[in-house]
């Protein structure tokens, strides 16, 4: 701890000491709560030294249909959420939409009813959610279904029961944002919501806690979730395929400066190519895009060979092959 230390200047004169006035501090910075509409967000990270984005964590805020909606990617290509938003004077609130079936069930698992004043007590913890009275009964009764089935099987009193009354199951995501303008950056909290023993429980989500968050202001950013992990992306310093295909030892997982680095997609799903079909793609590093081209077409197979080189070593983060048709 710094001391602190008192100063004491003592005036022996005749007549007025001028009282300076203070200078006024100018802000800094004139980003407010109206202003971020279609910006978008990635976290500090200080790991390492100085503080630096990290696109691996990044946070979107845009409009649709007059309701203010956010996009929050946590880290991984598969951790893309959607948020519904409120502007409040001093904060952003946003929130993911809770399934009202697992509410109910852990109303349920707490033993008490799922009523419509139970349910429209926790939806008043959203982002300004609300449930029809139509939505409410439906709920009540795939709940009731879902539990006779678990007991049927043994797996409620043994399984769910215990997870639907825990904050291990997370009812829905939370997110507040509030400006910083001394820093000119956004401040976010990333909790989570969840229901135990039929009592309401926010706690922190991520190793974001509360953090700040500095504006993106040049390149695309990836707002797609990978949804289909059957996809296979291989790194890898060969340059051929083998002839049996590629093991865990062909991986690359380190890569080093001005080192060729090939990525092969490699799935059915998505090798099979449409008659009269051209494809291009994109290569997105932690949710930026550092490669593109036309993927090449040969005995009806498409082929996402793609070669990058890299400025810095040991760049780490999900690749995502994004490819699309064109006729």
């Amino acid at each position: 701890m710094i001391p602190s230390i008192l100063f004491s200047s003592l005036f022996f004169a005749c007549g007025e000491v001028e009282q300076q006035k203070p200078k006024e501090v100018k802000p800094t910075c004139d980003l407010s709560l109206d202003d971020l509409n279609n910006t978008t967000w990635f976290y500090e990270s200080t790991v390492g030294g100085a503080p630096m984005p990290d696109s691996k964590i990044r946070l979107k805020l845009y409009t649709e249909e007059r309701k203010l909606k956010a996009k929050y990617n946590m880290g991984q290509a598969t951790s893309m959420y959607d948020y519904d938003c409120i502007s409040k004077p001093s904060q952003i609130i946003c929130s993911t939409k809770p399934d009202p079936v697992d509410v109910c069930l852990s109303f349920f698992a707490a033993g008490k009813k799922c009523t419509r004043k139970s349910l429209e007590s926790f939806y008043k913890k959203t982002a300004g959610m609300a449930l029809e009275k139509k939505e409410m009964r439906e709920a009540n009764i795939k709940a009731e279904e879902k539990i006779v089935e678990w007991k049927k099987n043994g797996t409620w009193e043994n399984r769910y029961q215990r997870l639907y009354n825990s904050i291990g199951k997370r009812q829905m995501g939370i997110l507040y944002a509030k400006v910083d303008t001394i820093a000119c950056t956004l401040q976010v909290t990333d909790n989570f919501g969840s229901l135990a023993n039929g009592d309401f429980i926010e706690d922190a989500a991520s190793v974001v806690g509360t953090n700040k968050f500095l504006k993106h202001t040049s390149g695309d950013v990836l707002w797609e979730g990978c949804t289909d992990t059957d996809n296979t992306l291989w790194t890898t310093t060969l340059a051929e395929m083998p002839k049996d295909g590629f093991t865990g030892k062909d991986a690359k997982k380190i890569i080093f400066t001005g080192e060729d680095i090939h990525f092969w997609m490699l799935s059915e799903k998505v090798n099979t190519a449409e008659k009269d079909a051209k494809y291009s793609y994109s290569i997105w590093l932690n949710g930026q895009e550092f490669g593109k081209g036309d993927a090449k077409i040969e005995e009806g197979k498409v082929d996402w060979h793609n070669v990058q080189k890299f400025d810095t070593p040991n760049v780490k983060g999900d690749y995502a092959l994004i490819g699309f048709e064109s006729f």
